[in-house]
């Protein structure tokens, strides 16, 4: 493994030193062009501004010209890269692995260079080697990418045909490009947050980043004798700045110049200057072009002298070659993906009488969501609909904030906009959509996955939960992992029943949600654990085997994708005679009750109904109390002791 390593080091990183062309003492500009996390949209969308209005944001055919026009402003001196998670989103990603669809229209809009997100790999290793494959194989431009901390463990087919893949398509650790007479390089990084979203990577990994970007900027420096040093980082800032990545990296790595900071979705509107380094951020969702100019004189000095985010709106005309391209894919979309489900793209699934709650709202504000009880009552809908009755009913289902993606607006709903909003992630059948699945937990499992919302999630606010099937109050003001104290099940007529500690309950969740199951261990520290399991009780060790099958009749296994259970639930709604769609009832507008917040901090709120982790905790804390009051009454002894000695 070593010497397989130190022949793909000396393969990538040539020894020679390539001397830089001076610098005009006047200096020159380089204007760097950037985007993160577009996740294929590829069309414009609507986002919710300021007063209640709508703006129509993003799509590929205005991006490509906001592009060609800053290029202009610049030739020769521009830089266009990306940070990653283009992909996993809309329907576009549906052609992920056939069509590689944004791989495609990038390198038609022109970037230069872009890395790796997670997201790119949640179709797993061979599903990204079959979109490199497809890209390379269209005979359309392509997007340069570079990658710079995977590790790809030879011996293993995933990894290997991966990295053969990475070989065909000119995957690299780093590029070099030269504007403006400025040698500038690139390099790729996947964070350790983003690293923990990728769970489907099979036999590769990441190595830590900071070992990797000192690697990679010494070598830079010193071998490519580059001016200017860049960093696509799929790691992120926030305002937590322990968890804040890309800050660790600036502090840590002054070599780096700039720094593209993707995954956390921020749109930063000035540069975060860490010494000398620059981290830039564009938001999300093809929302913004991000622009940064450098002005570097002979003297080796940089200087920030202009930022802006451009709005991607419709004051920018569209592109016509990419607009003529997109439409094709949708036409593919329509022949290979949705007519099989008898839908198509700009279908009319629905009407919605209301707004839901945006996602940012529910980020911003967490909590039940009128929109997480839709989706939530659409999977058990799909479940019982799927076994026709014959099937233990659902308990409960629970769904991530994390995994809902994007909301609905009043009015119209098409395919597409029922897609985007649970729309991440593949299935064991290879399609797109991550499948409901059923394991069951025990009674006192089901309880600490109560606990995740009003305790762990802020840590992770991802994993703020949404529900169906159970009411529950807690007490934000109690002790962590024993803040829900009212818990009680409800069947879809109503019904109250007790949770019981050693009962099963069937246990509705995606497949991706049940397998990050793991993380409530991760997050508690080890107090909290949920183990899956048969409806035998024994453990379940492959959440695979408890996919739901919509059709037990035809051969191997007929996934309930997500997305497609929510677009057949929203049909199920009643016609309404004025637009002549299944409209959503207004009992989804807004929260019902389903978990409140109750806080109190009188003794009674506070105590009662305590678990075993109340009793862990509190005897710590009890035993630290003890030792305490030792450790005063050894002092004033030892104090009284020589006191008396010295009389």
């Amino acid at each position: 493994m070593a010497l397989c390593r130190a022949v793909v080091l000396c393969l990538f990183f040539p020894l020679q030193a390539i001397p830089a062309p001076p610098l005009p003492q006047s200096g020159v500009t380089i204007t760097i062009l950037f985007t993160h996390d577009l996740h294929s949209n590829v069309l414009p969308h609507n986002v919710h501004a300021d007063r209640g209005s709508v703006r129509q944001l993003g799509g590929f055919a205005r991006l490509s010209t906001a592009i060609q026009r800053e290029k202009s402003g610049n030739p020769g001196g521009t830089l266009v890269c990306d940070g990653g998670d283009f992909s996993m989103g809309t329907l576009f990603h549906t052609l992920f692995t056939r069509e590689a669809v944004e791989l495609r229209l990038m390198g038609m809009m022109g970037y230069d260079v872009g890395t790796l997100g997670n997201h790119e790999f949640d179709f797993a290793l061979d599903g990204l080697a079959q979109s490199l494959e497809a890209a390379r194989s269209s005979g359309d431009p392509t997007i340069p990418l570079v990658q710079s901390n995977l590790d790809l463990p030879s011996g293993h087919p995933d990894s290997d045909r991966l990295r053969a893949e990475f070989a065909a398509y000119g995957v690299r650790p780093y590029r070099v490009f030269e504007r403006a007479g400025v040698r500038i390089g690139v390099f790729g990084l996947m964070g350790q947050d983003a690293a923990g979203d990728s769970p489907f990577m099979g036999t590769a990994s990441f190595q830590e980043m900071l070992p990797a970007a000192e690697r990679m900027v010494a070598h830079l420096r010193e071998n490519e004798r580059v001016e200017l040093v860049v960093c696509l980082s799929h790691a992120g800032t926030t305002k937590d700045y322990a968890r804040s990545e890309d800050e660790h990296l600036a502090r840590d790595v002054p070599g780096i110049d700039v720094i593209v900071s993707a995954h956390r979705h921020t749109s930063r509107w000035q540069p975060l200057m860490v010494g000398s380094t620059a981290i830039v951020s564009a938001g999300a969702y093809c929302a913004s072009l991000g622009v940064l100019e450098l002005r570097l004189s002979g003297r080796g000095e940089k200087e920030v002298t202009g930022y802006r985010l451009i709005a991607i709106d419709s004051t920018i005309a569209e592109d016509v070659r990419i607009a003529e391209r997109v439409q094709g894919f949708v036409q593919t979309i329509d022949s290979t993906v949705l007519r099989g489900l008898g839908m198509s793209f700009h279908e009319l699934i629905a009407y919605s009488p209301f707004a839901f709650e945006t996602v940012a709202y529910g980020y911003t504000h967490p909590g039940e969501l009128g929109l997480g009880n839709l989706i939530t009552d659409a999977y058990r809908a799909a479940v019982r609909n799927a076994e026709g009755g014959k099937g233990r009913p659902v308990d409960v289902v629970i769904q991530p904030l994390g995994m809902i993606r994007s909301s609905f607006d009043k009015g119209r709903i098409t395919c597409n906009d029922v897609f985007q909003v649970v729309s991440l992630g593949r299935g064991p059948d290879g399609l797109p959509g991550y499948p409901l699945i059923t394991p069951y937990v025990t009674g006192e499992d089901l309880r600490s996955i109560l606990e995740i919302d009003p305790t762990l999630a802020s840590i992770k606010t991802e994993a703020h939960l949404q529900f169906s099937g159970v009411r529950f109050s807690y007490n934000p003001y109690r002790l962590p992992l024993n803040r829900v104290a009212d818990a009680v099940l409800v069947d879809g007529s109503g019904n109250e029943r007790p949770i019981v500690a050693d009962s099963l309950y069937r246990l509705c969740v995606n497949l991706y949600a049940g397998i990050r199951m793991a993380d409530i261990t991760d997050l508690s520290h080890g107090l909290l654990q949920v183990q899956p399991r048969r409806a035998d009780g024994t453990p379940l060790l492959n959440l695979e085997e408890a996919t739901v099958d919509a059709d037990p009749d035809a051969a191997g296994i007929q996934e309930i994708k997500e997305w497609v259970a929510l677009a057949r639930y929203l049909r199920s709604f009643p016609t309404d005679s004025l637009t002549g769609l299944p409209t959503i009832p207004q009992a989804y507008n807004g929260r019902s009750g389903r978990f409140v917040a109750v806080p109190a901090y009188d003794p009674v709120s506070l105590l009662r109904s305590p678990n075993k982790y109340t009793f862990t905790l509190g005897g710590v804390i009890i035993a630290f109390l003890g030792l305490a009051w030792l450790l005063v009454r050894v002092r004033r002894s030892r104090k009284t002791a020589r006191k008396g000695r010295s009389k």
